[in-house]
């Protein structure tokens, strides 16, 4: 389950520019052609928050947004009025679209200061927390906004979504229980019970709660992902296809949808298209590791070693001992790049990053072997 879409972009505020004059000349006997004089106008910095807004607008709709315009304006507009909140707001929204969660917290921490009753803001910066993996303190938000407002549905469903998250069953069952005391036909507490069933192993009743509730709202990316889900589950593959290309198709920026394609697509060995979701998942989610790992599966499978292995060095750059990302590369030196001494130095990372002990059946043995006689030669 995905924390529901808020309204990101606020209105832009509308200044109208002063407008001024030429000086009145003195009367003469004899007429003479008066210069017009062009009235200077000045930017304000709503005037130019509106110009970055129309940036961001713009690159929303596209694959591979590139905020750089937006950005500018936005800063600009702050530095012409260091109160413009909703330039503030922007920039937090782009730094946490582009996966510089830290970054947002800060700005969206600034904006609280200010206006701490800014609704958005607080519920961006739960999401820029767990983004950071700080899913206690989004926690925390979340439980205060209840406490004030206990009929705020949108909370109660990310309170369950961090439920799941952590496989906590009945905390899950309860939110979605006072969500639909509240609303009985809300979308996303019945996303968050096909969820449920299926973490129970209960496939048939997680496909059915999606199929039903997709009756009221089908598109609803959350139900169509589930409902994916749960068909994989019960061995129903094109099916649940359909259900993943359904899903982005309502809305291109699902990153689940995207990740989970790309997922069965590198089982089926259908690496163009793979890449092609997988890349589309690490642009809109930049900080999600699992899905860096398997765009670069993608990236090796269509032959693209140099763009891998940057990948795969760049998960190690943020976590040294990434065990997956040590035995890829150990793979790509020894089955791609025919260079056994750099594979076998991967596979002994690999070893060392689950604690110098691997289970017997482990790949990695059967490569350590075939390796090492290869480099007695």
């Amino acid at each position: 389950m995905k924390i529901p879409r808020i309204g990101f972009i606020l209105a832009a505020l509308l200044w109208l520019p002063a407008g001024c004059g030429g000086a009145k000349p003195k009367e003469e006997k004899q007429v003479k052609k008066i210069a017009q004089v062009q009235p200077q106008v000045t930017e304000t910095a709503a005037d130019i928050f509106d110009s970055g807004l129309q940036f961001f607008k713009v690159e929303m709709k596209k694959g591979k947004p590139d905020f750089s315009n937006a950005e500018t304006k936005f800063r600009k507009a702050l530095e012409l009025d260091p109160d413009l909140i909703e330039a503030r707001y922007n920039l937090a929204l782009i730094s946490l679209l582009s996966g510089k969660c830290a970054s947002a917290e800060k700005q969206f921490r600034i904006i609280l200061t200010r206006r701490p009753d800014h609704r958005a803001s607080k519920l961006n910066l739960a999401k820029a927390l767990m983004c950071q993996g700080k899913d206690e303190s989004a926690k925390r938000i979340y439980s205060e906004m209840v406490a004030k407002d206990p009929s705020d549905t949108m909370v109660l469903n990310n309170l369950v979504t961090i439920a799941l998250k952590d496989k906590n069953i009945p905390e899950a069952m309860r939110g979605i229980r006072a969500i639909l005391a509240k609303d009985h036909k809300n979308a996303g507490a019945y996303a968050a019970l096909s969820a449920v069933y299926y973490l129970k192993g209960n496939y048939s009743m997680a496909k059915l709660v999606a199929i039903n509730a997709l009756k009221s709202d089908k598109n609803n990316t959350d139900l169509q992902n589930n409902l994916a889900l749960a068909l994989l589950k019960l061995g129903e593959v094109n099916p649940a296809l359909r259900h993943f290309e359904k899903a982005i198709q309502i809305d291109d920026r699902n990153v689940d949808a995207h990740l989970n394609l790309g997922t069965i697509l590198l089982e089926y060995r259908n690496y163009k298209s793979a890449l092609s979701n997988l890349e589309k998942a690490v642009a809109l989610k930049p900080s999600d590791q699992d899905a860096k790992l398997l765009y670069a599966i993608a990236l090796r499978g269509n032959r693209d070693f140099n763009k891998a292995k940057k990948v795969y060095e760049g998960i190690l750059k943020k976590d040294p001992r990434n065990y997956y990302a040590l035995f890829d590369l150990g793979v790509m030196y020894s089955d791609f790049l025919n260079n056994p001494k750099k594979a076998l130095d991967y596979f002994n990372r690999y070893i060392s990053a689950k604690g110098g002990n691997v289970a017997k059946n482990d790949p990695v043995n059967d490569y350590k072997t075939k390796l090492e006689m290869m480099l007695e030669k």
